[in-house]
């Protein structure tokens, strides 16, 4: 097991939730060529839910789709484009029943 100081932590976490959240989500929102991956943004934004549940971490959301109907002023329209692109997105995709660690947790960086 590896241990990691909460510091630390809390500065990957805050990473992983402005890549996704922000960052992501903001490129997914406007991709109208559906060249962002719709599956790597919701696993990965899975991924972050499931670490602030398990930690314990206090976040005023619990899923995607509160996350976004909150955000969003057209909140409901803009969840519903992106999981009509999940949805397309996932009849392709390989590793289909696969968590974002089994797909993204190879420790290998080359």
């Amino acid at each position: 097991m590896i241990q990691i100081n909460e510091e630390k932590f809390y500065t990957l976490l805050k990473f992983f939730f402005s890549q996704f959240f922000c960052d992501d989500l903001e490129k997914a929102i406007e991709d109208e060529n559906e060249e962002v991956s719709v599956v790597t943004l919701f696993k990965g934004m899975e991924f972050f839910f499931d670490l602030v549940k398990e930690y314990n971490i206090d976040f005023p959301y619990s899923t995607i789709r509160e996350y976004i109907i909150n955000t969003y002023s057209d909140g409901e329209s803009v969840y519903e484009k992106l999981a009509e692109k999940y949805h397309r997105e996932i009849e392709i995709y390989q590793p289909k029943d696969k968590s974002f660690e089994e797909i993204f947790g190879d420790t290998q960086f080359i």
